[in-house]
């Protein structure tokens, strides 16, 4: 289903969101999981869409994701990858242009007007109507360049769940969708393995 959807130009921190109409049927997902005290997170990010405007591809931004809030208080901070590369490429007549998305922004609700905030920024290009995109990859954040309560940040200054952006702004993307997962740290998972082992060994006894 098409959607309209106007884009309004502002600033939040240092970031542009884009201005103009534009028309789209778009989605972006992307997925954190980390382990409790660990500033290093895991970050895959898909998501496929068609522009139907003259635009500046540079960002994908979302504000207020219901049902939950992602970001933890005190957090505003943008991070590079410290491991892999997620990117945006372009398709048009037979060519593909690709550009990285060069970091990830969150803002906590109290520093970005009681909504918080989550930027996928990409290395700028332009776009025309009609010429679809592709997102991709995987790879790590390190959050520990920024201090939260005087404390390198960790995975436990992000919130846990799966929520919609209520408001996504910047390129053509109608849902921006964000889910936040722990991930069983690697003594738990490993004693968990060795507890499935024992019982399919008591099952073959038996």
């Amino acid at each position: 289903m098409l959607a309209m959807k106007t884009i309004h130009t502002l600033f939040v921190g240092s970031t542009l969101l884009l201005s103009g109409t534009i028309t789209s049927s778009a989605a972006v997902s992307l997925l954190i999981t980390g382990t409790p005290g660990s500033s290093i997170v895991n970050i895959e990010l898909s998501g496929t869409g068609t522009f139907t405007s003259n635009i500046a591809a540079a960002n994908v931004n979302g504000q207020d994701f219901n049902p939950f809030d992602p970001i933890g208080a005190g957090v505003s901070g943008n991070f590079g990858f410290a491991s892999g590369a997620a990117t945006f490429t372009i398709h048009y007549d037979g060519f593909d242009i690709t550009r990285n998305v060069t970091s990830i922004s969150f803002i906590d609700s109290t520093m970005n007007t009681g909504q918080d905030f989550i930027g996928l920024n990409i290395a700028t290009t332009s776009v025309s109507p009609d010429q679809t995109y592709t997102m991709s990859g995987s790879g790590t954040l390190d959050l520990s360049s920024l201090f939260v309560s005087g404390s390198p940040m960790t995975f436990d200054d992000l919130n846990a769940g799966i929520g919609t952006a209520a408001s996504v702004t910047g390129m053509s993307v109608d849902s921006f969708n964000v889910t936040i997962q722990q991930v069983p740290e690697p003594s738990s998972a490993g004693l968990l393995g060795l507890g499935a082992a024992w019982g399919v060994l008591r099952r073959r006894r038996s």
